[in-house]
This record gives C-alpha cells, sequence and structure tokens, in this order.
C-alpha cells in the first residue's frame, strides 16, 4: 500500500492557481468537491500506474461519482478549521487541512508543495526635469507580497552613463550593480537610496529589476528583462541642459597715444558641463575709437558689434581680435558681453546688459567684462598775440595782448584758432608732428585787429618771451612731441609812430633878466594808431634860463626837477592819456 499525507496552509485562491505533485492535485480534487468533513472512497482489485493519477477534467470510464478516476486507491480526507459554518459553504475557510491516499506502490513518504512569493520593485527619481551637473535621489523599493518569505533576492542596479554616483545609502549590500537584499518577510519591503550627479550626455534611462529570488514568483520571473512584469521599473529623466559661459577682454595698450592703433582680445569659453549652441557676444565699439579690422572671418559685425559664434563645445574656447584707432575724445571704456545661447548658464544671464548684477553679489558676472583704455594726453601749441610798443621783439610789463587775431596751425590736419581779450590762443589735441602756425593775412586788411602794424624782429632773447613769427610771412613752425605742450609760439606787432612837435613860447613882449617866462610844446598824432607810449626831453641853456624860478615847474609834471639843462618825461601818456590819431 502507498500512502502519501501532508498538511498545506493556503489560501485557497492561491491554492488553485498552482500546480503540484499527484498528492495534491488529489488534494484540490477533493477540496473542490462539495464540502463534507470525510470522504472513502474503495479501491478496486486492478493494479496501480500511472494512469491511476487524479487528474481535473474529464475522467475515465471508471469514476466515482464526483468524476475521478478512484481505480486501486483509498482516499481519505479530513479538515480541520475554525469553528463557523463550514458545511452550509461550497468552499473551506482557510486552515489546516490533512489529505491522505492509500494505494498500491505508495513508500508513504510525504509531498511538500513548493514556496510562494510575488516581489514587486518600484522606482522613483527626485526630479524628472533636473539641470545637468545638479543632484539627483533614485529610490528602488521592492516588497514581497508573500504569502512566504523571501530568500536569496537580489536587484540589479547599474547606474547608466548618464550619471555620476555621489552616494548611496546601501553600504555592502549595493556594489554598483547588484543590491544584495538577501531574506525578504513576506509583507515586508527595502529600499536603496542613490544620489548621483546628472552628466551633460549620456543613457538617462535608469532600469532595475528583480535579478534573483530563491522561491518561486507568482507573477514574474526574477532577471528576464520583462518591463511588464512588476519586478522591474525604470524612470527617464530628461536632463535640462547647463552652460557656463565665461568672457574675458584684454587691450595690448591701455595708456596709447591718440591715433594710434589698440588691439582688444575677447576670449569665450564654455565651462560646461553641456555643449552651448546659438552663442552670440557682442562688442560695440565706444566712440573713443575708430574701427579698423578683426580676425574673424566674417562672423563679427562691426556696425552692430554682434560677434556669431555659433556652437561652442563644453570646454572649447574661441578668441576674437579687434583692431581700432584711438580718437582724441569720446568714450574709452569698451564693454563685451554674451548676449545669446540657447542653453541656461549656470551664473548668468545673457539678457541682461553689464549694468545689471544676474547674482546680486556685488561682483562682475564672468559672461562679460571691459578694456578701459586711457590715452596720453595730446599735445598743445600756443601762446600770445601782443603789442610790442618798443619795437623790440620782447614782452615787456605793460605791453598788452591783441584780440580777435586769426591763427591758422597746418600740417597733418588744419586748425583754427582766434585770440581772447588778452590776446592768447591755444591750438589743442595734438599729434606728435610738425606744424605751422600762421596768422592770417586777413587780419591785415582794412578792419583787421592788425592793418597798418608790422611785425616784431623775431628771436630776440628768452623763446617763453620773445616773438617767433617771421616778419614777412608772419608763420612760426614748431616740431611737438606726444603729449607736449609748447606755449611760447609768441607774434610781437607793434604799430610805426607819426606825429609833430611845436615848441612855442607864452610870454609876449620883452623880456627882462629876472622875469619868468613859459612855453608850450605840443604833440599832434598824425599817424594810424594811438600813441600808448610818449617820451619827450626838452633842453635850455642854462646861460640864460634857469628851470624852476619861482618855483614854477613844467606841466605835467617832468620826472625831474634840476636845473641841469635838460627836463624829461618818461612817458607823458601816463598823465595826459593814449593819444589818439589826428
Amino acid at each position: 500500500m502507498m500512502v502519501f499525507s501532508t498538511t498545506i496552509k493556503r489560501q485557497w485562491s492561491r491554492l488553485v492557481a498552482v500546480t503540484v505533485a499527484v498528492a495534491l492535485v488529489m488534494f484540490l480534487a477533493v477540496m473542490m468537491a462539495p464540502a463534507t468533513r470525510a470522504m472513502d472512497a474503495q479501491p478496486r482489485s486492478r493494479p496501480s500506474t500511472a494512469s491511476n493519477v487524479p487528474r481535473f477534467g474529464p475522467m475515465a470510464d471508471e469514476t466515482d461519482g464526483k468524476g475521478m478516476d478512484d481505480s486501486g486507491w483509498t482516499v481519505v480526507g479530513r479538515e480541520r478549521h475554525r469553528p463557523s459554518t463550514m458545511d452550509s459553504r461550497p468552499f473551506p475557510e482557510p486552515g489546516s487541512r490533512g489529505l491522505s491516499l492509500s494505494g498500491p506502490g505508495g513508500d508513504g513518504n510525504p509531498i511538500n508543495p513548493p514556496l510562494l512569493i510575488d516581489l514587486s520593485l518600484d522606482k522613483q527619481v527626485s526630479n524628472m526635469a533636473p539641470e545637468v551637473g545638479s543632484a539627483i535621489v533614485f529610490t528602488m523599493t521592492v516588497t514581497n507580497a508573500g504569502p512566504d518569505d523571501a530568500t536569496g533576492v537580489a536587484i540589479s542596479e547599474t547606474l547608466p552613463s548618464g550619471y555620476t554616483l555621489q552616494s548611496h545609502d546601501g553600504g555592502s549590500a549595493w556594489d554598483g550593480s547588484l543590491w544584495d537584499i538577501g531574506d525578504l518577510p513576506s509583507g515586508a519591503s527595502a529600499a536603496l537610496h542613490i544620489t548621483a550627479t546628472v552628466n551633460a550626455s549620456g543613457v538617462y534611462t535608469n532600469v532595475a529589476q528583480v535579478a534573483a529570488a530563491n522561491e518561486q514568483d507568482a507573477d514574474s520571473t526574477p532577471g528576464n528583462n520583462d518591463p511588464t512584469e512588476d519586478d522591474q521599473d525604470s524612470v527617464q529623466p530628461t536632463p535640462i541642459p547647463v552652460i557656463d559661459l565665461e568672457l574675458a577682454k584684454t587691450v595690448d595698450n591701455p595708456a596709447p597715444n591718440v591715433g594710434d592703433n589698440v588691439t582688444f582680445t575677447i576670449t569665450v569659453t564654455n565651462q560646461g558641463p553641456s555643449d552651448a549652441t546659438g552663442v552670440t557676444v557682442t562688442d560695440s565699439l565706444p566712440n573713443g575709437y575708430t574701427y579698423v579690422s578683426d580676425d574673424s572671418g566674417g562672423s563679427y559685425d562691426s556696425g552692430t558689434g554682434a560677434w556669431t559664434i555659433g556652437a561652442l563645445g563644453a570646454g572649447e574656447t574661441v578668441i576674437l581680435h579687434i583692431t581700432a584707432r584711438v580718437e582724441a575724445s569720446g568714450n574709452y571704456e569698451n564693454w563685451a558681453e554674451v548676449t545669446a545661447a540657447d542653453q541656461m548658464d549656470a551664473d548668468s544671464d545673457p539678457a541682461s546688459d553689464h549694468t545689471a548684477d544676474d547674482l546680486n553679489d556685488g561682483l562682475a558676472d564672468d559672461d562679460e567684462d571691459s578694456a578701459v583704455v586711457t590715452p596720453n594726453p595730446p599735445g598743445a601749441i600756443g601762446d600770445l598775440v601782443w603789442w610790442d610798443k618798443d619795437q623790440d621783439g620782447l614782452q615787456d610789463a605793460g605791453e598788452l595782448g591783441i584780440p580777435g587775431v586769426v591763427l591758422t596751425l597746418t600740417d597733418s590736419i588744419t586748425l583754427t584758432a582766434v585770440t581772447d581779450a588778452n590776446g592768447l590762443y591755444t591750438f589743442t589735441s595734438l599729434l606728435s608732428d610738425a606744424y605751422t602756425i600762421t596768422v592770417d593775412a586777413a587780419n591785415f586788411q582794412p578792419g583787421g585787429p592788425l592793418y597798418h602794424w608790422l611785425a616784431s624782429p623775431p628771436n630776440q632773447g628768452d623763446d617763453a618771451l620773445d616773438s617767433d613769427g617771421d616778419e614777412t610771412a608772419h608763420q612760426a613752425s614748431v616740431t611737438l612731441a606726444y603729449g607736449q605742450n609748447n606755449t611760447t609760439i609768441d607774434f610781437g606787432f607793434y604799430i610805426p609812430s607819426s606825429y609833430t612837435l611845436t615848441k612855442t613860447l607864452n610870454t609876449p613882449g620883452i623880456i627882462r633878466v629876472g622875469d619868468p617866462i613859459s612855453f608850450t610844446i605840443a604833440i599832434t598824432n598824425t599817424g594810424a594808431s594811438w600813441i600808448a607810449q610818449l617820451s619827450l626831453s626838452d633842453t635850455y641853456d642854462t646861460t640864460f634860463l634857469r628851470y624852476g624860478g619861482f618855483s614854477h615847474f613844467a606841466d605835467p609834471p617832468s620826472n625831474d626837477t634840476i636845473d641841469d639843462g635838460q627836463i624829461d618825461w618818461t612817458d607823458l601818456t601816463a598823465q595826459l592819456g593814449d593819444l589818439a590819431p589826428g
């Protein structure tokens, strides 16, 4: 006789989904019969063969009333359950059930059904749209829905190339590709958190699946890479590209002379982590410069200042050189800045100009820079056109400037200056060169400020005080070094005087010895200009005349009152005023 026995603890719904050995199938067949506490089947006298194994479905001709071939078998079913109305239910409640099968050929060993687990895996990510270079956290949660405890559980989890590992909380259980959970009781869960940096490129789909378990899974197969099963899950973030464009600007000569060429160098580097596209830099030369050339090969527009770079890979650098001429005046602070890019910049905003602090940190943004040029001061030439009263070619105290005189500077440029109320003139912003300064001929025409005037003799002494102009051409030449201010180019002029002098005896009749006498001296200006200084000497014979008799002296007073035969006036105009023509 063959006797099999087993005790099976299962939910009814679980039992009908599992195929086990002969004894279990027989058990199911018994349990699917109408609920009774015991049933007996008497074996028939025929040998036990494989065809006598109980089965579901239509049975052989030799069956009992429940559709089972019972040839050669004695089947006794026993059931133990909680007190209830079990006898009135079509199916028994969960509990312990016993099954014994008797028949020929049995060895009496029990049959144990396989253990059953249900592992599911859920994978989440902290940010589905992370910025490149930022950190995200992947969370894998594995749950065993049972009914049995799981052992030997391992999860396949490898970061794809789109990420760089920062940290994880799996300890030694996760080696970078396999998470060894081991035992996972029924109803329990295990979680692994992996923190990773998002790379600029690579594979971003992160897949995890149950790779192994010792028990049979109810609805999935470990390691079969089937995304439809609940033991496998994946996430696919879509990273936002991030660039970091850095711009630096320098100039080859920060202290040039006016008129010199300077070269600005603009260097743009993409510090990544992503490749940049649509990059544009704007460098508009201010009015202190005039554009000369650049080496962009056509990508720089000198009119708009736009330098179209386009694509710039992470870690790549491009350089532009712009040559410009320094003007005599204007704005010399030259800014360059990134004004466009398709990707987000990590620490600046191409849409804002250099006046905005993108990070509000008080520091200059790294996508803009300036080069400041301070030109050396240019040169100047001056200085005085004056009335050389004594015609000696030197400026003397009291000799005044002549206003309204027009002078022209010529050679590399042509400039005009007019003397001010003090007779001063200046030509400014002059480069290093040789120049000629000319007192214009129009000044000597009728109505001009120098009509009837003549030039003083040049180069009579101290260069700061003498006249430098030619007496005929009224010109002076000077070579000017850059930044030199030469204020020694003077022009002296005088008006040739013309006057008459008469002397008349004022005492009529016969003059006796000891009588006072007086004379009147009359000076008439017969020239075209005023007489501003007039000296006079009057001599007499001391044999017959004595100066100052009766305490009478000259009017206006003479410079001396000594009776020495000569009466002197240094400048009659000082007392009587300048003498007008006529």
